[in-house]
């Protein structure tokens, strides 16, 4: 919600999720005895993610990506 209210972007808003769910997903490895199949079906929606919205990028780099 941060983001979204920051940058009034919601596909900035996916991508930071999804950057943020690797590292989650790693901590939870290492300390709350969690699962490498875990971290490793959030590293694959991590890079779906990112690839689905790869056009949402060139538009942000541009600056011509809708905001709400």
């Amino acid at each position: 919600g941060l983001v979204v209210w920051r940058s009034r972007l919601v596909s900035l808003a996916s991508m930071t999720a999804a950057a943020v769910a690797l590292p989650v997903a790693i901590v939870q490895l290492i300390y709350l005895d969690g699962s490498w199949t875990t971290v490793g079906v959030t590293a694959l929606f991590v890079a779906l993610i990112l690839i689905s919205h790869l056009e949402n990028i060139r538009r942000m780099k541009s600056g011509s990506e809708p905001k709400i």
